[in-house]
C-alpha cells in the first residue's frame, strides 16, 4: 500500500487541543467579548428598532438580540447581526435533513482546502489524494491519537497518507490553514447596525 493510499485512523491530540481552542476562543468572542457576566434578556433598543446586547449565559432556546455583542478581529467591541451569525455558521439548519446536508457541504470544502494544504508541504510523488484529504479530515475530526513510536513512545505519523509530513505538528498546522480557508469574515457595527467598525470571522 502506498503513502497516497493507506491511512492511519486517528490523529495527534495537538490537533484535537487546537480545534477546541478555536471554537472556545470563537464561542467566547460571540458570547461575552465585553466582559460581563451574562445576558440577561433585557437588551438595549437602537434607533432603527433593533435589540443589541450581551448574549453570555442565555440558555439554548432563548431569544437573542438582533445585533449581538463581539470582539472583533481589530480588538474593538462592536455588534454582529444575528442573521448574519446564523447564515455563516449554519445557525438557519432546522431539520436534520437539512443539517446532514450542511455537514456535508462544509466537509467536502474543508477536505480540498485540506489537500491543498498538505500538498503545499509534499513532493509531487508524495501527494495525497482528496479521498485520502477526506479521511485524514474524518480521523482528525474524531480527535483521537496517533499511535506511538514503539521504541519512543512519541506520537507518529508512520503508515499515514501524510507520513511525508514528518511531524504531526506540520499536519496540525495544514489543518489549521484549511480552516483558516474557511473562515467568514462578518461585519461588526457600532450598536445603530449601520457603521461598520470591523469583522469578526465564523468558521
Amino acid at each position: 500500500m502506498s503513502k497516497s493510499q493507506s491511512l492511519l485512523p486517528a490523529w495527534s491530540v495537538k490537533v484535537a487541543a487546537a480545534v477546541c481552542a478555536l471554537v472556545a476562543v470563537a464561542t467566547f468572542c460571540v458570547l461575552g467579548a465585553s466582559g460581563q457576566a451574562r445576558g440577561d434578556g433585557s437588551f438595549s433598543v437602537n434607533e432603527a428598532g433593533q435589540t443589541y446586547g450581551v448574549t453570555a449565559g442565555l440558555a439554548v432556546g432563548e431569544q437573542y438580540p438582533d445585533l449581538m455583542e463581539v470582539r472583533a478581529t481589530n480588538d474593538k467591541i462592536g455588534y454582529i447581526y444575528r442573521t448574519d451569525e446564523e447564515a455563516a455558521s449554519g445557525g438557519w439548519v432546522s431539520s436534520p435533513e437539512e443539517a446532514a446536508a450542511y455537514m456535508e457541504e462544509r466537509n467536502a470544502k474543508l477536505a480540498v482546502a485540506l489537500q491543498e494544504a498538505c500538498n503545499k508541504r509534499l513532493s509531487e510523488e508524495e501527494a495525497i489524494s482528496l479521498e485520502g484529504a477526506r479521511e485524514t479530515l474524518v480521523a482528525i475530526e474524531q480527535g483521537g491519537l496517533l499511535i506511538p513510536d514503539p521504541a519512543t513512545g512519541a506520537p507518529t505519523l508512520e503508515g499515514s497518507s501524510v507520513e511525508a509530513l514528518g511531524e504531526p505538528s506540520v499536519l496540525m498546522e495544514a489543518y489549521l490553514e484549511a480552516l483558516e480557508s474557511e473562515v467568514v469574515y462578518i461585519p461588526v457595527y457600532e450598536a445603530d447596525g449601520v457603521t461598520q467598525i470591523g469583522v469578526f470571522p465564523i468558521g
